[in-house]
């Protein structure tokens, strides 16, 4: 007679055992896994930035400077108490328009009309001189968790200037800061005969989380221009104070909105210099030190270790 053999199951608490090796596993696992798409978000950030330091360097060769922050009609000054309340009417193109032909984009440049004026609507649904909302991921950091709700948004800014009291203007309004010792500016016409320090020296791009208002409800784009008053929406800024700090340390308010360079990644953000080279500045930089970069031709170039 044959022995009958007798098939055995897992019990209850050996499947539980099983199920916390598997939770514990995952959990190890996971943060290694954000990690990783964080490394790759971060690297796409700076390949961004490459390419518009490409478009800067074209940009120059056909026209021996570099893309003005934004054309403003009046040129206007700085000490001017009014300077942040001049109408919309008053600004132009930004110079994220400019570099447009320059990163594949010349069919959306050739439908903007680059003499009418350019309001800080510019490229929203309420645009009056151009293509209603067009998304360019181009000049979006890939690590910005609000993009879906954000679609037209600019993470990268322009560097007007190194943001020290004897180069940077407080206009009548104390939370706006403006400079006119960097690479782009309004009216700037900056080319590589102005950068005395060197072009591996000076700061041109740099990022930012300030561009989009506080309710998250944006119709600026990145074809804005400049809002001076009311809110104070740029497409370039000074390096007044460093706020290059990660996201959930960054100040909700947009009132400095001017002095924002920072990012989405943790422990400081890039800059793309005036040689083309991009560069992840720490938060933990030296204040003299970081403004220095934003200045052309102080006098006092920073060299290789920042």
């Amino acid at each position: 007679m044959c022995e009958q053999r007798r098939t055995r199951g897992f019990t209850l608490i050996e499947l539980l055992v099983v199920i916390a090796i598997i939770a514990v596993l995952i959990a190890l696992l996971l943060p290694a896994v954000q990690q990783a798409r964080e490394a790759a978000r971060r690297t796409q950030c700076k390949n961004n930035m490459k390419q518009l330091g490409l478009a800067l360097h074209n940009y120059h060769d056909l026209h021996n400077q570099f893309t003005p922050a934004w054309i403003r009609r009046n040129g206007g000054s700085y000490n001017d108490a009014n300077y942040c309340n001049t109408m919309a009417a008053d600004q132009q193109a930004p110079w994220t328009v400019f570099l447009l032909p320059l990163i594949d984009q010349a069919n959306l440049y050739n439908q903007f009309n680059l003499s009418a004026p350019f309001s800080d609507a510019s490229n929203g649904t309420q645009a009056p001189n151009g293509p209603l909302v067009t998304r360019i991921s181009g000049f979006q950091c890939p690590s910005n968790t609000f993009a879906g709700q954000w679609p037209i948004h600019l993470d990268y800014m322009g560097v007007m200037g190194g943001g020290t009291a004897a180069d940077c203007i407080t206009s009548g309004q104390p939370d706006r800061v403006f400079a006119r010792s960097g690479a782009m500016y309004d009216n700037s016409r900056i080319g590589f005969r102005d950068m005395t320090d060197g072009s591996s020296n000076v700061f041109c791009i740099g990022e930012s989380r300030y561009f989009p208002d506080q309710a998250g409800v944006v119709y600026r784009g990145w074809a804005s221009s400049p809002k001076l008053g009311g809110f104070p929406l740029v497409t370039a800024m000074a390096m007044d104070q460093i706020n290059l700090l990660p996201p959930s340390q960054v100040p909700s308010s947009n009132t400095k909105v001017c002095r924002g360079f920072s990012s989405f990644h943790t422990g400081g953000c890039h800059f793309t210099l005036a040689d083309g080279s991009v560069r992840f500045v720490s938060q933990n930089i030296d204040l003299p030190t970081y403004q220095q970069l934003g200045r052309r031709n102080d006098g006092l170039p920073v060299g290789a270790d920042f």
